[in-house]
This record gives C-alpha cells, sequence and structure tokens, in this order.
C-alpha cells in the first residue's frame, strides 16, 4: 500500500487489490481509497493502464517519492513483469530498462525481490532475487 502523489486521486490510499471495473472487486487491479463519499469513503478504480501491456499479477511493493509525484510499483517478481510506475495515480507504464532479463521466470524479464527509495536523493533501488541491487539513473 502507499498513499497515491498525484492526479485525482492524490492522497488516496493506493493497493493492488480487486479487479478494475468488477462490481465484486475480485480478482486483481490497482484501487484507490479516498475521502470524497459519507460516511467513511469509498474505493475507486486508480489504474487505467496499470499492467502497461503485461499479464495482472500481485504487486508486492509501491513505493513513493514524496519530493515528486511519482509511484512506483514491483510485481511479484518470479513472474519477470517490469515494474511500473505513474505520474498522475491513474496511468501506469512499465520501467525495467536496465534490469538484466531472467528466462526462468514467465515472462523472461527481472526477478525482482524489493524495492525502497532513498528520501533524501530520490533514487529508487530494486534488488534481484540473485542478491543484485540496481539504482535508477535519476531520482524518481
Amino acid at each position: 500500500m502507499a498513499t497515491a502523489p498525484a492526479g485525482p486521486v492524490a492522497g488516496y490510499l493506493m493497493l493492488q487489490a480487486g479487479n478494475v471495473g468488477a462490481s465484486d472487486k475480485t480478482g486483481t487491479g490497482m484501487w484507490c481509497y479516498g475521502p470524497q463519499a459519507p460516511p467513511n469513503g469509498h474505493w475507486v478504480a486508480c489504474g487505467n493502464n496499470q499492467y502497461a501491456g503485461q499479464m495482472a499479477v500481485d504487486v508486492t511493493r509501491i513505493v513513493v517519492n514524496p519530493a515528486k509525484t511519482r509511484a512506483i510499483a514491483l510485481h511479484y517478481g518470479d513472474r519477470g513483469t517490469a515494474p511500473v510506475y505513474t505520474d498522475d495515480g491513474m496511468n501506469w507504464n512499465a520501467c525495467s530498462s536496465g534490469l538484466p532479463p531472467d528466462p526462468s521466470t514467465t515472462k523472461g524479464g527481472a526477478n525482482t525481490q524489493g524495492m525502497e527509495i532513498d528520501p533524501v536523493t530520490g533514487y529508487v533501488y530494486i534488488m534481484l532475487k540473485n542478491g543484485d541491487i540496481y539504482r535508477t539513473t535519476q531520482p524518481q
């Protein structure tokens, strides 16, 4: 979970759980919980293209740089799907340039283990399951 950094869902609690558009909210999708509907808020879909051309898989970590308006989500690493990011809390784009592919994964991408953001510099660090650590080339 994380707080959506910008756009129409800024400040909403953001998490991956539920199928976007499904009335029973089953399956996978990005959802945001916000304060606009009485009495205690409501859930809204906040992932117009969260898979960025990839299959729907669980998100295991979301990091947000409080100094910028970007959230980055890391999918279940064994699938080899690309991390995705959003600058508006709704539209998601793949971001895996520079991460080495792992052919043992379902999609052949990087086999990710974890992700953190340095709150001072804004750089994002991604750890692969083999123990390698990668850093973004620009603050996020």
